[in-house]
């Protein structure tokens, strides 16, 4: 007896003997037609399209005032003329978000949002701050920058994020 990978290529040959001409408004690909098993073996698919991506380069700044400071997670949501991106949280180390300080961060492979219209900055509220364990944050400015095309936005926030605001900040 012919096997089961036997039968599905005996069954797709009767198909393709079968099917309309190529330019003909009816045909259609024989993986339409046939019910075939996930074993069955398949000519090597067409590449798909996918969505494109860009890289990002993300300054938040920290304010230099009394309790800037935060040790909570933070996450940064671009906006542009093409969607949105989910919440990037940043990989942050200990140093990070302090008092005075900017930092940088290189966010590869999101969608592609096209021109920038908005950033949101937030946080998971964990972590503390100065004020009795808080998460507040005070965030000087953002700028995120398309590596690619180096356009350049810049978000001149200057406000608290956090106990005080809630937690996010948008621009």
């Amino acid at each position: 007896p012919p096997s089961p990978v036997q039968e599905a290529e005996a069954e797709v040959a009767a198909a393709t003997s079968a099917a309309p001409a190529p330019d003909s408004p009816a045909a259609s690909p024989t993986e339409d037609r046939l019910s075939l098993s996930p074993d069955t073996p398949r000519a090597e698919a067409s590449p798909r399209a996918t969505a494109p991506t860009a890289t990002y380069v993300v300054e938040l700044s920290t304010s230099d005032v009394k309790g800037a400071a935060t040790t909570a997670k933070v996450f940064v949501k671009l906006t542009g003329t093409r969607g949105a991106t989910a919440p990037v949280w940043l990989e942050a180390r200990k140093e990070h978000f302090a008092r005075g300080r900017t930092d940088m961060f290189t966010l590869e492979g999101l969608p592609d949002v096209g021109e920038l219209e908005a950033v949101e900055v937030g946080h998971d509220a964990s972590g503390g701050g100065l004020f009795k364990g808080s998460a507040n944050w005070h965030v000087g400015d953002v700028r995120v920058t398309n590596a690619a095309s180096g356009a350049a936005v810049t978000c001149y926030l200057n406000d608290w994020i956090g106990d005080k605001k809630g937690p996010e900040g948008y621009c």
